[in-house]
């Protein structure tokens, strides 16, 4: 039998959302080991894996025609590179 307590605790993947400083709403990703429910930012999905959140959200993005820069899928400083 194995000991319990040496396990290591495995992280689960939030994505919760909130608002930038224009007003958008956008996705913030983060890794916890406890949940913390808050009003102000409240839980949009919880996942296992980094990979799973991405492909996720790019469903969510072409399902809705959501911007993928507000959504953390891509890294430009200008407008959406997939509207273009």
């Amino acid at each position: 039998m194995c000991n319990v307590a040496s396990r290591r605790r495995r992280r689960i993947i939030v994505a919760r959302r909130i608002y930038n400083r224009i007003g958008y709403a956008t996705v913030r990703i983060e890794a916890v080991e406890c949940l913390r429910f808050a009003s102000e930012e409240p839980v949009m999905a919880i996942f296992k894996h980094r990979t799973q959140v991405r492909a996720y959200l790019d469903m969510v993005a072409r399902k809705y025609r959501l911007c993928p820069k507000l959504l953390g899928l891509e890294g430009t400083r200008t407008y959406c590179f997939s509207f273009r």
